[in-house]
Parts: structure tokens; C-alpha cells; sequence
């Protein structure tokens, strides 16, 4: 009597354990194909946009096809070599989130679209159903791919800047970060003319009442140069300049 109970309890065990496995695996993605570029195998991967990752410093992306509860996704996980590269690139492919910011402190979702950074990695999931559960969805898999590879340091936003959010605002409706010409030229050719000629700075671009562009030159000869440079376009440059710190400017509209 003593073992038939014995034996029922075990079946009963590896009943529960089956049942509990299976549907973790139903849970878990269930990833279809994956691929790896790094460096510049990235132009393999995208016919144009390569150049503007490579400004930010690209190092790697890992592009899975995969299941998750019923629906089809497409994950796109980019390492970039810090929080503000990713940020930047994540920036650059934000408009018209709705909502942002509403479950980590960078995101953005838009129609069958879910865009997030997280320390050094910039994150994408693309999914073809329409439903607030794939959307819901979408978010779980982009939290299973940070802690599944990691995200290195912290996004730190220079004070001048931060000074200037208002309260409850969300920070990617209203800020970007550029590396470079290519990043600078996509999220405002106006300010162009500062840097012509220029290499090795970066911006912080806030969209307000006024504009505000945070321009670090990195160096006293870049520094000089966009000096000379705004001083030649007068008044056709559209920003008044003002020297922040060492080798910053900070321009507003006028």
C-alpha cells in the first residue's frame, strides 16, 4: 500500500515538473534563426544606416527572428561602446512614441514597434500583430535580451542639460545625442555651420520654448575652430554661443 502511494506521489511529481517545464518553454522565445555582425559586417546587414551606427562607435548586433506566445518577432540588439552611444542611436530612430519612457527609462513605442537603451545596448523589436498583448509582449522581450547580455554603466546627462526638463516631461520626446556630422545633420543641420570642417565632438540636442544644443568640442583646437566659425556666419547663424566649460559650447535659438 505504503509503495503504491510512494509511486503515486512521484507520478504526480513528474506530472507537475513536465507541466511546469512546458509551460516555461511556452513562455520562454523561441528564437528561429540568429545571426552576429560586428565592426563593419554590419554594412552586411543594412543596405544604408551603417555609417551613422559606425559614428556612435557600433560594435556589435545580434539580429534574432524568434516566437514568443503565439506571436512572430524580430530582436535587434545593439552593443555600442557606451550608455550615451546607445542612447544617441537610439535617439536617432525615436518619433511620436506613444506612450515613452513608460517601462524603463528610455523607451519608445510606436505602431508594431518597440524601441529601448539601457546602459550600453540599444534595443528593437519589431512584431506584425496589431494587439496590446503583442505590444505588452514586445517590452518582456526586450527585458529578457538586457539581462541576457548585460548592460554596461549609466547614461549621464550633463546638468546643463537636465537643468532644463521640465516636470513629468519624458526625456526621449525631447532629447537627442549626436556623435558626429552624420548624427548632427540628421537631428539639426542648422547648427552645421559650427562645426564645418570639424572632427571628434559630440551634442546634446533639447527641443523646447527654445532650443538648446549642449556642443562638447573635446579640444582646444575644435573649440577654436567653431569659435572662428560662428563668428564668420553672423548673423545667419541662428544660435547665440556661449562657453560652458572647457572646450563646451552652449548654444540657444535666437
Amino acid at each position: 500500500m505504503k509503495f503504491r502511494q510512494i509511486s503515486a506521489g512521484i507520478a504526480t511529481f513528474f506530472l507537475l515538473l513536465v507541466s511546469s517545464l512546458a509551460a516555461f518553454a511556452q513562455d520562454s522565445p523561441e528564437i528561429k534563426n540568429e545571426r552576429v555582425f560586428k565592426g563593419k559586417a554590419l554594412y552586411g546587414f543594412m543596405n544604408g544606416g551603417s555609417d551613422l551606427f559606425l559614428e556612435y562607435g557600433f560594435e556589435e548586433l545580434t539580429a534574432a527572428e524568434l516566437n514568443y506566445k503565439g506571436n512572430s518577432y524580430t530582436v535587434e540588439v545593439y552593443k555600442m561602446p557606451s550608455p550615451e552611444d546607445a542612447y544617441g542611436i537610439y535617439s536617432q530612430h525615436t518619433f511620436k512614441c506613444n506612450p515613452a519612457d513608460s517601462r524603463f527609462c528610455y523607451d519608445c513605442t510606436s505602431p508594431m514597434q518597440f524601441q529601448t537603451a539601457m546602459g550600453n545596448l540599444y534595443i528593437t523589436v519589431v512584431y506584425t500583430a496589431s494587439s496590446a498583448a503583442a505590444a505588452s509582449d514586445a517590452t518582456e522581450l526586450a527585458e529578457f535580451f538586457f539581462e541576457k547580455y548585460g548592460t554596461g554603466g549609466k547614461l549621464s546627462i550633463p546638468d546643463t542639460i537636465s537643468s532644463y526638463f521640465n516636470e513629468g516631461e519624458k526625456v526621449t520626446s525631447v532629447l537627442k545625442y549626436a556623435k558626429g556630422p552624420i548624427s548632427l545633420s540628421n537631428l539639426n543641420s542648422s547648427v552645421m555651420a559650427a562645426v564645418d570642417g570639424l572632427e571628434g565632438y559630440s551634442a546634446w540636442l533639447l527641443k523646447g520654448s527654445k532650443d538648446l544644443i549642449y556642443l562638447d568640442l573635446e579640444n582646444q583646437e575644435n573649440f577654436t575652430a567653431s569659435l572662428r566659425n560662428i563668428s564668420e556666419e553672423g548673423n545667419d547663424f541662428p544660435y547665440s554661443a556661449k562657453q560652458e566649460r572647457d572646450y563646451v559650447l552652449v548654444l540657444t535659438s535666437k
